[in-house]
């Protein structure tokens, strides 16, 4: 179901090419759903991070609620890795966490994926608030490189509230939509490499609270131009995981006033269209 650019067009994978590729992915990799409860919020990203240094990608990301307690969230994610020879839950899990011993991740459920599991990652159900904040996206590259995890980790010490979180893939038509407002203002082939890029893979949005959110926010995550927040914030989300100005890992929002038109883009437009492309 992954969607591949090429030359500008985008092609969704719909199966295997060969009998020998389905049995060399097949037969290692498979997918696998953890939910890590409320009570281990402050490590959701840890709990990522670990999955991915041993070797699993982040196939679908969700944040969720209790019926009647919409202020205890949490988190599904459904990865993707080695789990040939694992049998039942606790090797799962120890194949995901290689033995890690923080309570934060001893506390997340691992099982194989089922048709049942997915539909924690559809429908329109957000945990979104669209209140006092700000929107940031993981960019697909930074995504595909397994820096999610470390994001996280870094919204969280820095006491922003992850109010929501979700996993996405835009087609071209809605990357323009989203960004649209630099369409005239940044130079054409920018802002034609900033939609490739942001329709190029799964990216991560996330809605994040705070005082002053959004002028917090673009501190933590630095200049846009990648040299720039090496040499003037070396700390920075963008100077820590950015490749170049277009891959720079992060697109965030500007203006305090747009904090709620971001996060409404994707925790509203995109979960309520007709056709979904998350």
């Amino acid at each position: 179901g992954a969607l591949i650019p090429v030359s500008a067009r985008q092609f969704k994978v719909t199966g295997y090419a060969s009998q020998a590729t389905q049995e060399l992915f097949a037969s290692e990799r498979g997918l696998v759903t953890c939910v890590m409860p409320a009570t281990a919020y402050r490590d959701f990203g840890n709990v990522l991070a670990t999955a991915q240094r041993s070797g699993f990608a982040l196939a679908n990301l969700k944040t969720l609620s209790e019926a009647g307690a919409p202020d205890q969230i949490y988190l599904a994610a459904e990865l993707v890795g080695c789990i040939s020879g694992a049998e039942g839950d606790q090797q799962l899990w120890d194949r995901v966490f290689r033995g890690a011993t923080e309570p934060g991740l001893r506390s997340v459920q691992v099982r194989r994926s089922t048709p049942e599991s997915a539909v924690l990652f559809r429908g329109s159900s957000t945990t979104a608030t669209f209140d006092h904040c700000a929107l940031l996206v993981v960019k697909p590259h930074a995504v595909r490189e397994g820096h999610t995890g470390e994001i996280v980790n870094s919204l969280i010490d820095a006491n922003f509230e992850i109010s929501a979180m979700q996993t996405f893939s835009l087609s071209r038509k809605e990357a323009e939509n989203f960004t649209e407002v630099y369409d005239g203002v940044i130079p054409k082939s920018e802002y034609a490499n900033l939609t490739s890029e942001l329709s190029s893979g799964p990216l991560v949005a996330i809605e994040v609270r705070a005082e002053n959110c959004v002028e917090e926010l673009r501190k933590l995550v630095g200049p846009h131009e990648i040299e720039v927040a090496k040499r003037l914030r070396p700390t920075s989300l963008r100077a820590r995981f950015g490749l170049s100005d277009t891959k720079n890992a992060i697109h965030c929002t500007d203006l305090a006033e747009d904090g709620q038109l971001d996060s409404g883009y994707f925790f509203d437009i995109l979960l309520n269209q007709p056709s979904p492309a998350h």
